[in-house]
């Protein structure tokens, strides 16, 4: 679930309000930036009021960082007792506002996390393809999606989520890595376990046997 509303589109009380059907996920963005041509305000106050909220529905937060001062900010709230374990940062890196898609960026936020700290990177555009493949070789995780590029090569649109996925999974199978099932994805995160039903991913997953990536 996703709680920015788009920059500048909802008020707090509108973003906080879908918390209250308790999703098992969502987003968390610490902390304010300009976001293209529009400014996405997360401000103190309201911070404090959504992790208040997770905490209370019982919703995972996906810490989402921007730039390096989120993630001192994110801290800063697991210091407070306002973020609580089990804890995951996404880093999303080259949106224009925030920190650009380098390498660079991502080893300098990651080394800011606690050790064994749950983490994951979101390029966006042309940056997806180089910050997944550090991603995986630093041993964090990777998200991929249509939300963040549209491009499965350049100027090759792709023929759905799917096939990106796909493409990430055979690389991370070079290096000993697999894609985690979506019961092994909920066991890293710390989701209770749900039904087993058909899914591709999970088909997609058992080609390889190696170690679990998300």
């Amino acid at each position: 679930l996703s709680t920015s509303g788009g920059p500048g589109v909802l008020d707090d009380a509108h973003r906080l309000g879908p918390l209250a059907l308790r999703p098992e996920i969502a987003s968390f963005d610490c902390g304010s930036l300009n976001f293209g041509r529009s400014v996405f305000i997360n401000s103190p106050s309201f911070l404090d009021a959504l992790s208040a909220a997770m905490l209370e529905h019982g919703v995972l937060p996906e810490i989402e960082c921007f730039d390096s001062g989120h993630v001192t900010s994110a801290l800063a709230l697991v210091a407070e007792g306002k973020l609580e374990a089990p804890l995951w940062f996404q880093m999303v890196l080259g949106v224009r506002g925030g920190a650009s898609g380098d390498v660079r960026n991502l080893v300098h936020m990651v080394e800011m996390l606690p050790p064994g700290t749950f983490w994951s990177c979101c390029g966006i555009g042309r940056a997806q393809l180089p910050l997944n493949l550090a991603s995986i070789a630093m041993g964090g995780h990777v998200r991929t999606g249509l939300e963040d590029n549209i491009y499965y090569h350049k100027g090759q649109l792709p023929e759905g989520k799917a096939q990106l996925v796909e493409g990430f999974g055979r690389i991370a199978a070079e290096v000993g890595r697999r894609i985690a099932s979506p019961a092994e994805t909920r066991a890293i995160l710390g989701l209770p376990r749900q039904p087993v039903t058909a899914d591709p991913f999970e088909r997609l997953a058992e080609r390889s046997r190696m170690k679990p990536m998300s």
